[in-house]
């Protein structure tokens, strides 16, 4: 996955979807935030299996690609 947003958008977006995310958890994938592109859009997406929360913000997406990254590296 390869792509440019802004720094704004992203920390716009993470601050929606990091309300889902799990502080401390027997499932650590619900300490991490999904990210995965579809055409010129990145999707963010956190659950902590009681509430889920996606947000979409604008990108320029040069590869297409999904991934999970812990919260707090992003936050």
């Amino acid at each position: 996955m390869k792509l440019i947003c802004s720094q704004e958008n992203l920390n716009r977006g993470l601050g929606i979807v990091g309300r889902a995310v799990a502080n401390r958890s027997t499932l650590p994938i619900t300490q991490n935030v999904l990210l995965s592109t579809d055409h010129s859009m990145l999707k963010l997406s956190a659950t902590n299996l009681e509430i889920a929360m996606t947000t979409w913000i604008g990108a320029m997406v040069e590869e297409e690609g999904t991934i999970t990254v812990p919260a707090r590296l992003l936050t």
